[in-house]
């Protein structure tokens, strides 16, 4: 008598998810994006964020849990689906995850209109975009991936 193994990846899903269990993808502004006229990028963005006393709120940064969830929540199996097979490797797997984060917050960032901007500042800036003045804010939305 004898025993045939047949094994269908389970192996490989061993090695894979302790690499899983430490693995993180950050997106977002992340530090060392520079400053624009004075101000961090970070800080500029988390004001328009939360808001202030003079600035409403506007939570472009909360696009991949809301806006984004559904794309999200489609694309995760279908990557560690690929990395279980063996044609994807985890690093790809997060560096997809942070890309699409990454879209889905410059996405927010470009179709966000309202709360709309004051008239001064419509006026300083020559565009009614409430998040959009120089760009920098929407360039600096960026990835990291750690394993």
């Amino acid at each position: 008598m004898s025993v045939k193994v047949i094994d269908k990846g389970w192996q490989r899903i061993k090695k894979l998810f302790p690499a899983i269990a430490d693995a993180s993808v950050k997106v977002g502004v992340l530090s060392g994006e520079g400053e624009n006229d004075g101000v961090s990028v970070a800080f500029y963005g988390a004001v328009n964020h939360y808001g202030n006393g003079k600035i409403p709120p506007r939570p472009f940064m909360d696009a991949p849990s809301t806006s984004g969830r559904n794309e999200l929540n489609t694309l995760r199996p279908k990557l560690l689906k690929a990395m279980t097979e063996g044609s994807m490797s985890l690093e790809q797997g997060l560096n997809a995850l942070g890309l699409k984060g990454q879209s889905t917050i410059q996405r927010k960032i470009q179709q966000t209109t309202s709360p709309g901007n004051a008239q001064s500042t419509k006026d300083r800036k020559g565009s009614s975009h409430p998040l959009i003045d120089t760009g920098r804010l929407l360039d600096s939305i960026s990835y990291e991936v750690n394993q």
